[in-house]
């Protein structure tokens, strides 16, 4: 699946006015290696799908940046946000609130069929960032629409992936990952407009735009990288005996 020209459709429809530059920036994803177009970003999901320890793993890390972006937006809303922005922040923050809950819900449902719940606590927090917010809007919105597009490539790799999933928790994983992309499709269209618009007004912002591209790519890498740690760290899932 062609998921820039995917997106570019979903804007249209929203009746985005994509500018040029963002258009070109999108489509360009095609052909770098952004969050899941490696084959080996692909083939770590696949892994991960098919251990329960890692999998829940993963789904503790989505809880808890779920909420701590979620307290994250709504600091900024509040603090330095007004009319329709503030509106659109906040519901941003409650939804991400919610997915965070969803996360921990499912996640420990997933890692009850394991042997162990024994995780590391890789608790991110925000007062760093917010401390170091200098104000500026504008880069905001760049970075949170950034983020949202690597959610849309994500969720739907995700979504490919879970219904290869043999497992006791797989509907309802399912429909926890269908709910959540609904919100972040919403979340990518409406930072979409602001970042658009915020293009029009200045194209010498597109270098904003394309240093989150690549900082948020790096990022992936390093939750891959985290992932590939805890398979390295510990001992693979017993093989049932009927499976022999």
């Amino acid at each position: 699946m062609n998921l820039p020209h995917s997106m570019l459709e979903l804007l249209e429809q929203q009746e985005i006015g994509l500018h040029p530059i963002y258009a070109a920036r999108v489509t360009g994803l095609q052909e770098r290696n952004f969050v899941t177009n490696s084959k080996v970003m692909r083939a770590m999901n696949e892994a991960m799908f098919a251990d329960n320890r890692a999998l829940a793993f993963r789904l503790k890390r989505h809880s808890e940046h779920e909420t701590l972006g979620a307290r994250f937006i709504e600091a900024i809303a509040t603090e330095h946000a007004d009319g329709q922005l503030q509106e659109d922040l906040l519901a941003h923050a409650a939804d991400e609130y919610r997915h965070g809950r969803m996360f921990k819900t499912i996640y420990k449902e997933v890692a009850a069929t394991t042997m162990t719940d024994d995780f590391d606590d890789h608790r991110e927090t925000v007062e760093n960032e917010l401390a170091a917010f200098d104000g500026a809007l504008v880069s905001f919105l760049f970075a949170s629409h950034t983020a949202e597009i690597r959610n849309y490539y994500l969720l739907h790799q995700y979504l490919e992936l879970i219904t290869g999933v043999d497992k006791p928790y797989r509907h309802r994983l399912e429909a926890v990952l269908h709910q959540v992309m609904g919100d972040e499709i919403r979340h990518v269209v409406y930072t979409a407009r602001y970042v658009n618009e915020l293009l029009a007004e200045d194209p010498s912002r597109a270098i904003l735009l394309d240093g989150y591209l690549a900082e948020y790519s790096r990022m992936s890498w390093q939750e891959m990288a985290l992932i590939a740690s805890y398979f390295a760290t510990r001992e693979p899932e017993p093989v049932a005996v009927s499976a022999l």
